[in-house]
Parts: structure tokens; C-alpha cells; sequence
């Protein structure tokens, strides 16, 4: 699920259902939904320049966005951090 931020709250904007987790199959997902995007999103930066990306721990999907937006800032929720202590 991709959601974004809004003044209303959290907003979905994409849903990738995945045969499975493989770090290929992910970024052949991303690159994939950014055909669907125009140069109107992500506050009119293009469909490859999301500033803010938040995740799970899940190293495959982190590879994958690295690899499909990289200049996007990767952070992972504050739950599993703490979790790990």
C-alpha cells in the first residue's frame, strides 16, 4: 500500500499486490506504478522525485526503492526501531 500525506490524513495513492518479496519483483513493481504517474505528482516533482519514503524493516523493499527513486530520503517506522532494543 503507497499512501501519502494530506490535511484530510493519510491518503492512499497505489496498491501493489506481489506474487512475491524478491527485491526484482519489488522493483519491477515501482517502476511500474511510476508509468501510471505524470509530472504533476509528488508536489509537481515528477514520477521518480518523492522526497520522503517511510517502511517497514524489510531490506528487499528498501534496495528497491533506493533503486527506483534514489534521491528519495528512506526512513523506517519508529515501531520497528524500538522494537529491535
Amino acid at each position: 500500500m503507497i499512501m501519502t500525506q494530506s490535511s484530510a490524513g493519510a491518503l492512499p495513492i497505489g496498491v501493489l499486490i506481489l506474487r512475491n518479496e524478491q527485491p526484482v519483483t519489488i522493483t519491477a513493481a515501482f517502476r511500474f506504478y511510476t508509468t501510471l504517474l505524470d509530472e504533476q505528482c509528488f508536489g509537481a516533482r515528477g514520477a521518480t522525485r518523492p522526497v520522503i519514503f517511510m517502511t517497514d524493516d524489510v531490506a528487499a523493499e528498501h534496495n528497491a526503492l533506493e533503486t527506483v527513486f534514489p534521491q528519495a530520503t528512506l526512513l523506517q517506522y519508529a515501531f520497528h526501531t524500538l522494537q529491535a532494543y
